[in-house]
């Protein structure tokens, strides 16, 4: 079982911090963001996620989801459920329509 934890372990590692596409890819966005003036709001998981019923690991560290620009928000979500939201009333869905709508708002003043 330590080498299943340490090869998830190593391949999420590898993914999100030494992968030169994914550096690539993070680069261009910020490029691109910085270049349009483009509003960004960042969510990240604070809890683990299970892999099977034994490893449990954080799939997006905090310090790796910080593009260093927009909002970076800690949300008490493993990385599964980040981008679901339960309901129309939960935490991540109204902050995301909220910056929907102020993000849309500034650009119609425009």
């Amino acid at each position: 079982m330590n080498w299943i934890k340490r090869t998830c372990h190593n391949l999420v590692l590898y993914n999100f911090t030494d992968s030169p596409a994914l550096k690539t890819l993070q680069d261009d966005f910020l490029k691109f963001a910085k270049d349009k003036n483009f509003q960004v709001l960042n969510f990240v998981e604070t809890l683990p996620t299970s892999i099977g019923s034994m490893i449990k690991l954080h799939v997006v560290p905090v310090e790796s989801a910080d593009l260093g620009i927009g909002d970076l928000i800690p949300v008490d979500v493993n990385h599964l459920n980040i981008c679901k939201p339960e309901k129309k009333d939960a935490f991540l869905y109204q902050r995301t329509l909220r910056f929907i709508r102020e993000t849309l708002a500034k650009d119609l003043e425009n």
